[in-house]
């Protein structure tokens, strides 16, 4: 009989995953893990992460993928929550998707507008797509509470952008059909944004019977414009939401992401850099010169920058921010891309102590770890497309402790290299990567709980549990799986340890009794079994077994609840089983061999 057929509980995360996507159309994905057995819901895991959609995946197009929001509210219902002053609105225009969605836009007297009033702070893209009417020209304009209101004018009839001030950025994409998508990117508090209709490149409406056709208006975090998220009465979050399981692809061994996905598990960080892609927003000396490029970044947009040295003897030009006396035990981290395969040159990340890691182009024209790395603890990751993500553990206790991202260490060349996604967090090894848009932010813990109480009882049990981990953890000694018992909240799981490499994982009996294994060392794939009978529970770990654990949970007590967490250290789930019943040891190692 095979282990899936005895088993009494199956999740497998590749299934998982494909569950989730079956649903998503109707949100049913966020906080929910499935399991493949048994298949009437009651082996589904109920999943945590907070309220916040900070938190990201690498898909299985291998980028990475973020949680998105639209403030607007109303986003296409121009004559509900929306302002009009010396302006009207007509529904039911032909639209650039071939709807009747759109709406005509028309002055009744000078400086018509269509307004909404709103409150963010930070980095933002206001967006809505436009056709010409009476005139050529539709405006943006947005209140700023220190008078720098960001502007621009778009040009609806050749697609270019005449005027701007007080912005990052500003686009206009051809649609087709004499439709455009025009936005504008700023780094403002903004309380107010409109939509003008005009027939001048550098002023607002002058007169009546100035209109446009729009339609589809959006206002979301961010350096760039993604799809279109619909709202009505409350703004809505689209991608990556709040209490969803993060099924992610990245394969650390290749640019080609993983085929079947595990599901990421991560304990709580934050992201301390105020600007993790708005890197004019953070300290410049030197300076040297950024942009904003129009190239895909590892999440598939065009957020990245390219930073350029003033000349080739100019090595003290980077890019920083001051993080005070941080202590002990930070990752500093930065995804790199060259933008030309004949440049040789450095790229460092550094605190002002002098610890640093460079990254140096091989011979193959990969990037590798190189030149003057003083870094005890670092890595340099291949997420595919160009795109490098390298990092560093920092281990002194400066006072004043800075990230420092030097543009080109070397005084040969002035070559570019393109950046995306600075991080600082407190840890020993980098977890997945957190957006911020003017201030630090902080994605909370992953925890799933399976949803009802499962039919296996306490007397012998086994479970198994397979991991994939890229790093040996250092600095928690939490569960990261774990089962309980009965009414006296016994548990008996598998934790990470604190501060050693030697004793990686305990098999731990809370309230009673729990044993170290002493050098259990494995990365990578890691397959747990906890073989238990009559308060005995033996450990296997990669076929091998360790020592036995006795007076367990009291005999006779049924498993309450299995739970997967992010608490003991980062890690993907690949699978789990849970067994009514012990297993020889035979089967045990069968079923942990890699």
């Amino acid at each position: 009989m095979s282990f899936f057929e005895t088993a009494s509980l199956v999740y497998i995360a590749d299934f998982a995953a494909a569950s989730a996507s079956a649903v998503s159309g109707s949100g049913n994905n966020t906080g929910k893990a499935y399991s493949i057995k048994p298949t009437d819901g009651s082996g589904d895991f109920d999943f945590e992460r907070g309220s916040d959609i900070t938190a990201t995946r690498v898909n299985s197009s291998g980028l990475i993928e973020k949680g998105r929001g639209n403030f607007l509210l109303q986003s296409n219902n121009f004559d509900t929550t929306w302002a009009k002053s010396n302006s009207s609105v007509t529904s039911g225009q032909s639209g650039y998707d071939g709807s009747n969605n759109a709406w005509l836009l028309e002055t009744t007297a000078a400086s018509g507008i269509l307004a909404q009033t709103t409150s963010i702070l930070g980095v933002h893209t206001f967006s809505f797509y436009a056709k010409k009417g009476t005139v050529d020209y539709a405006a943006f304009f947005a209140i700023e509470s220190g008078g720098l209101h960001p502007r621009a004018w778009f040009n609806l009839s050749n697609g270019t952008i005449p005027n701007s001030n007080h912005i990052i950025d500003a686009t206009i994409s051809d649609i087709g059909g004499g439709w455009y998508r025009c936005s504008a990117t700023f780094n403002k508090a903004v309380t107010i944004v409109r939509i003008y209709p005009t027939n001048t490149s550098n002023a607002f409406a002058v007169g009546a019977g100035e209109n446009i056709y729009i339609q589809d208006a959006q206002l979301e975090q961010g350096l760039v414009a993604t799809d279109y998220i619909e709202t009505t009465t409350a703004p809505l979050r689209a991608g990556l939401l709040e209490d969803e399981p993060r099924f992610d692809y990245h394969n650390s061994a290749s640019a080609t992401p993983n085929t079947c996905p595990s599901l990421l598990l991560e304990p709580e960080r934050t992201n301390l850099i105020d600007h993790s892609e708005y890197f004019e927003g953070l300290s410049l000396v030197g300076p040297p010169t950024l942009t904003l490029e129009d190239i895909s970044s590892p999440e598939g947009v065009a957020n990245a920058y390219s930073i350029v040295k003033r000349s080739a003897t100019d090595n003290s030009d980077r890019v920083q921010q001051s993080l005070g006396g941080l202590g002990t035990n930070h990752v500093f981290s930065i995804f790199l891309k060259l933008k030309s395969t004949t440049d040789t040159f450095n790229v460092r990340l550094a605190n002002n102590a002098g610890e640093r890691v460079e990254a140096v182009v091989s011979t193959d024209g990969t990037m590798v770890v190189g030149g003057s790395t003083t870094a005890t603890n670092y890595d340099i990751e291949n997420y595919g497309n160009g795109w490098y993500r390298l990092w560093m553990e920092t281990t002194t206790d400066a006072t004043s402790n800075f990230y420092q991202l030097f543009t080109n260490i070397t005084n040969t060349s002035v070559g570019e290299c393109y950046f995306y996604g600075a991080q600082a967090e407190e840890g020993s090894y980098p977890t997945s990567y957190i957006p911020t848009y003017g201030t630090a932010a902080t994605r909370v813990m992953d925890y799933a709980e399976s949803s009802t109480s499962l039919s296996i009882g306490g007397s012998e049990f086994c479970a198994y549990y397979e991991i994939d981990t890229k790093i040996i953890p250092r600095e928690s000694s939490n569960t990261f799986f774990r089962i309980e018992f009965g009414s006296n909240s016994h548990f008996i799981g598998i934790k990470g340890s604190s501060n050693s490499i030697n004793n990686m994982y305990t098999l731990q009996t809370l309230g009673n009794y729990s044993e170290t294994m002493g050098n259990v060392t494995e990365i990578g794939v890691v397959k747990f079994l906890i073989n238990y009978s009559n308060g005995v529970g033996d450990l296997f770990v990669n076929s091998t077994k360790y020592a036995s654990v006795i007076s367990g949970p009291a005999t006779g007590n049924t498993i309450n609840n299995a739970e997967l967490r992010g608490s003991g250290y980062s890690h993907d789930c690949k699978q789990l089983l849970l067994f009514p019943t012990s297993l020889s040891d035979d089967d045990c190692a069968t079923l942990t061999t890699l």
